[in-house]
């Protein structure tokens, strides 16, 4: 039986991810479980997508646990520059509701600019402390690691890596490419017969990396280039070949 975990960091594409994985698990014939059904995964199956790195500890709301040797991991990330121009957004414009904390963190975006945020505690301060795990899983040889960045402009390289536990033929994972690679072209939201014919991006917001470079200002970037300059070097040790 494949027994899989995906992992991956908010804003990281885990709705994309957990459409795709259960699409593969449909056509393996394994189970296939979310966050809401984590409950009854034994172990046995595909269980994604966990919005956390493994060994994640409490920096990340998380009790620390073990890699567990039987089982195959799967570890999306993406460009943390990145991340936090998505955060900033996302959190500007999501709802006024969820925990105290999630509201005290809307209040404090919507009073700083996306510059003011990226330095703070809210902004890298607490995302830094999400992709410290990754420095202690990089040589566990059962954790494949894949980018966003990759899944985005390299769609059927970064299927091939993706699906390595799972043992698909060629033919399936052409299946696979062909049923998702439209959501990665560039297609005009508002043409009705784009839409029509599917091509629509499921993505609210702008999907292609280097985002932030249209956000954020040269001291900002120059800031964050150095707070995560030893996961930048990993991102580029693992992608396919996005240069960071």
């Amino acid at each position: 039986m494949t027994n899989v975990k995906v992992h991956c960091l908010m804003r990281s594409g885990s709705t994309f991810l957990e459409r795709f994985f259960h699409n593969v698990c449909k056509i393996k014939n394994i189970p296939y479980f979310t966050v809401k059904t984590a409950s009854t995964y034994k172990n046995k199956g595909c269980l994604c997508p966990v919005r956390i790195f493994p060994l994640g500890g409490e920096n990340n709301h998380f009790k620390e646990f073990e890699i567990n040797e039987n089982i195959n991991y799967v570890v999306q990330i993406r460009d943390p520059r990145d991340c936090l121009t998505s955060l900033y957004y996302y959190m500007y414009n999501c709802v006024d509701k969820g925990s105290d904390y999630k509201i005290k963190s809307k209040k404090f975006v919507r009073s700083h600019n996306i510059n003011e945020y990226a330095k703070s505690h809210i902004g890298s301060g607490i995302l830094l402390k999400k992709y410290e795990p990754l420095k202690k899983i990089q040589s566990y040889k059962n954790i494949t690691f894949i980018t966003y960045e990759d899944m985005v402009l390299n769609f059927p390289k970064w299927v091939k890596v993706a699906t390595t536990n799972f043992n698909l033929t060629k033919a399936k994972q052409k299946q696979i490419i062909t049923k998702f690679q439209k959501e990665f072209k560039n297609v005009s939201e508002t043409n009705p017969k784009q839409i029509i014919n599917g091509l629509r991006k499921s993505h609210k917001r702008r999907i292609y990396p280097g985002d932030y470079k249209n956000k954020f200002d040269r001291p900002t970037i120059k800031y964050l280039n150095e707070l995560f300059a030893s996961h930048l070097e990993f991102l580029q040790k693992i992608s396919i070949n996005h240069k960071y």
